[in-house]
């Protein structure tokens, strides 16, 4: 979840909640594997929350932990690069 706390003069965020709303239905339209929509965009009187799933980790944190990547693992994480 991304938080966004709105200050006294903070200006209405409608025309950012249209882009979001665009840039979302224009990423599920297209079906990328490698991009993750937000699920829910939401407004209240104090704040705006942005929520999309949540991951356990990135890619580079998982090239350099333990248990290290096998060669096959290796393999398949290059291939999704190419093909995305």
């Amino acid at each position: 979840v991304k938080q966004y706390l709105k200050r006294d003069q903070t200006p209405h965020l409608d025309k950012y909640a249209k882009k979001i709303q665009r840039i979302d239905s224009a990423v599920r339209k297209l079906k990328l594997p490698h991009a993750l929509p937000y699920e829910d965009a939401l407004e209240t009187d104090r704040a705006a929350y942005l929520v999309r799933q949540c991951l356990y980790s990135s890619l580079q944190d998982r090239i350099s932990s333990h248990p290290f990547l096998t060669q096959v693992e290796k393999r398949w994480i290059v291939f999704q690069m190419l093909r995305a």
